[in-house]
């Protein structure tokens, strides 16, 4: 990290750090009205799905997905747990922390590149899969886009804490029809959770410019490593280390990559590689675990 980068990265957590206290004390005092109403508070974060959404959501959590492709299970699981999310909180904490959480963990991946935000204020960035809150809300450039088929759900139930000036998109036509080549280009945590791994990963890279850098992070998996039924069905396309690798050498030379060696709750291993694009060979994609 250069010297630009480190003192950059202190002085976002500092002014972090400050907000974060004074959102918990928002928060408490939010959570401690709805207690003394003798009811929830409702979605903090924004609203509500529609109607159709939250019957989808039922038929899955009862388990009627006949005529549901598994893509657009998955993508009623996703709805439901980030509703829960937005409703009721992340990891037992109250809802109007989940955005310093999840800033927390986008900028401090960010920061793991050794880069400085401050390189990207004149640039254009894109983030495939971008969820409720992406690692594009923070970074602050000339132009920011963000697909994700879900961005009007996820503009619903976080409308409170989007930014204003980053254009979200829902339209896979439109978002591959867009000219424009990127200096950063962002997918985190996005892959394996889709129905054509390998045609986003090739999107992601011919949405950068050539020279162009990219955080792309997934979390893999093993045959060995056991996942509950429930898990596989909101992540449709596992992806090996194998393949990830082979994947990212069909795009770069120049990049670090960051794995860990035991597996999460879940059974999979945290996959993180950043670096700059310098070739473009498609990929593609064969499920080799089941």
């Amino acid at each position: 990290m250069t010297e630009s980068a480190d003192a950059e990265r202190a002085y976002y957590f500092q002014d972090l750090s400050h907000r974060t206290i004074e959102q918990a004390a928002r928060a408490c005092t939010a959570a401690a009205g709805a207690d003394g109403a003798g009811e929830a508070a409702g979605n903090l974060c924004g609203m509500d799905l529609e109607r159709c959404d939250l019957d989808l959501i039922a038929l899955v959590a009862a388990g009627s997905c006949e005529g549901l492709s598994p893509w657009r299970e998955a993508q009623a699981r996703e709805l439901a747990f980030w509703r829960w999310v937005a409703v009721h909180g992340y990891g037992g904490n109250h809802p109007l922390l989940f955005p310093l959480f999840q800033e927390h963990l986008m900028v401090s991946t960010f920061y793991r590149t050794g880069w400085a935000m401050g390189e990207f204020r004149g640039a254009a960035v894109v983030e495939i899969g971008c969820g409720p809150l992406g690692m594009i809300e923070y970074v602050a450039a000339r132009r920011r886009v963000a697909f994700d088929p879900l961005n009007d759900r996820y503009g619903r139930l976080f409308a409170n804490f989007r930014s204003a000036d980053v254009e979200y998109l829902v339209d896979r036509d439109r978002f591959r029809q867009d000219p424009t080549l990127f200096e950063l280009g962002i997918c985190h945590n996005v892959i394996d959770h889709t129905d054509d791994p390998a045609g986003w990963f090739n999107t992601l890279f011919a949405k950068i410019a050539p020279g162009g850098r990219f955080i792309f992070q997934v979390n893999l998996s093993k045959a060995e490593t056991p996942q509950v039924p429930a898990h596989r069905r909101m992540h449709p396309s596992p992806i090996t280390f194998e393949q990830v690798s082979a994947w990212l050498g069909a795009k770069s030379d120049a990049f670090d990559h960051f794995c860990e060696t035991q597996a999460n709750r879940d059974g999979e291993y945290y996959f993180l590689a950043w670096g700059r694009k310098t070739s473009d060979e498609p990929v593609s994609y064969r499920k080799l675990i089941d």
